[in-house]
């Protein structure tokens, strides 16, 4: 790769954010990056630490697996590494990978699809994390010197950040609401909100950091599967040599047969090592190959961002990275059906169930103030924007309620739920 490929698209990122600095309105000022402030907010928050206690695979209490909080980390890592290489703003990609998943429910993706079939495909875990987000900065603006000072900051920067679907938004970095008689602002940045949103679905994020963070999902989920079925036995040394024999064979794919001199057509980033017992020379070979792509590409098709004011290029897999990597996904999702997980998948389908049950009992939501607590917050505007952009019936709307509060919940949480409600207690603590 050339040296004047390197950093390639330095003039799309959000570099120029990153000399803004953040001061608290409060009694101290506070001078940082914004993405430094954002950062923080993120990973002091409960949510965050809840993601030690959220599994990925199969038990967050088997140490050979990966917690959802070690996915996490690794997310970053890869994303920020692509980030630099491609002149991207490295502080914001790290923003964003470290509050892609605070959204995801304690028992891994499983229990994410129990909750869509119960909301009727409304509740997604992008959107839990996102709210999750907007909610974990509010600050009280306890008298009006400091709401001067909220509004005007906000005020100088009217033309950089287009509003995110909320009523009262003061653009770029603050958000202003009332909650009865009390105002509040709230301040994780709309760039991480955007990364958070779309991350994985089919919508492109507005910033390429956010672009970035979508693909290190993707790639670091599907090698840490292939890691995680190595370390509880699944892939053992038989299936383990098969698996890295298929660097020497073509790969069937939707009924197609693709070799691998049509997959490495064009690049010199040879993907048959993605096929290797080693996790890092598999993240490796992806990322090279993103890179390369990405770098020697003609930039055509583009968005316009309304953080930059601009249109900003579609960062994109090629088609033969897109093959390999489909491939692996249908590769692990196999060893699903093996018993060891398929177990835990059914233990898991009982335990969501039996949870839901117990939400709905009106006895629990009547005497359990942890529970009654944690449903005020849907009277924050910020909820209630939500709800009326989607502008669902009554009943859709307490469905996804619920299947929010149970996102919010770790594995800890969720088994006293149930072993209390079991015990006739219905007026346990719940530190939410």
């Amino acid at each position: 790769m050339s040296k004047d490929n390197m950093k390639k698209f330095e003039k799309y990122s959000c570099q120029k954010f990153s000399e803004e600095t953040y001061c608290d309105f409060g009694n101290a000022i506070e001078e940082r990056r914004w993405y430094q402030h954002d950062i923080d907010q993120i990973v002091y928050s409960t949510y965050f630490r809840k993601l030690q206690r959220k599994y990925q695979l199969i038990s967050e209490k088997d140490p050979r697996c990966r917690s959802r909080m070690v996915h996490t980390l690794e997310v970053s890592r890869i994303a920020k590494e692509i980030s630099e290489k491609l002149g991207l703003n490295v502080e914001l990609t790290e923003g964003i990978a470290l509050a892609h998943d605070i959204g995801n429910t304690a028992f891994g993706a499983v229990s994410n699809n129990i909750l869509e079939e119960k909301t009727d495909g409304r509740f997604q875990h992008e959107d839990a994390g996102y709210l999750m987000l907007k909610c974990i900065c509010q600050k009280e603006i306890n008298n009006k010197e400091i709401e001067n000072k909220v509004v005007n900051a906000t005020k100088e920067d009217r033309s950089k950040v287009a509003v995110i679907d909320i009523d009262e938004f003061y653009p770029h970095r603050f958000e202003t609401y009332r909650i009865g008689t009390k105002k509040y602002y709230t301040c994780i940045c709309g760039e991480i909100l955007d990364g958070v949103r779309k991350h994985g679905t089919k919508y492109d994020a507005y910033t390429l950091e956010g672009q970035v963070v979508s693909f290190a999902d993707n790639i670091s989920y599907i090698s840490q599967d292939i890691g995680d079925l190595i370390s509880i036995g699944l892939l053992n040394d038989e299936k383990l040599d098969e698996f890295v024999a298929l660097r020497n064979c073509e790969l069937w794919l939707d009924k197609k047969i693709y070799s691998w001199a049509e997959i490495n057509k064009g690049s010199e980033v040879d993907l048959r090592h993605v096929f290797s017992q080693s996790s890092s020379e598999r993240i490796g070979t992806l990322i090279k190959r993103y890179l390369d792509y990405n770098q020697t590409r003609t930039l055509k098709k583009k968005i316009h961002s309304p953080f930059l004011g601009e249109k900003i290029p579609i960062l994109k897999m090629d088609k033969g990275l897109k093959i390999v990597i489909d491939y692996l996904w249908e590769y692990t999702q196999g060893f699903y059906q093996e018993n060891l997980i398929k177990n835990f998948n059914l233990e898991v389908m009982c335990r969501i169930t039996l949870l839901w049950n117990i939400l709905s009992d009106p006895m629990f939501q009547e005497m359990n103030e942890g529970y009654k607590e944690f449903y005020k917050r849907y009277e924050n505007p910020i909820f209630k924007s939500y709800f009326a952009e989607k502008g669902w019936e009554e009943d859709s709307l307490e469905k996804w309620k619920r299947a929010y509060f149970i996102s919010a919940l770790s594995c800890d949480e969720i088994e006293t739920i149930i072993d209390m409600y079991q015990q006739r207690d219905y007026t346990f603590q719940l530190d939410l």
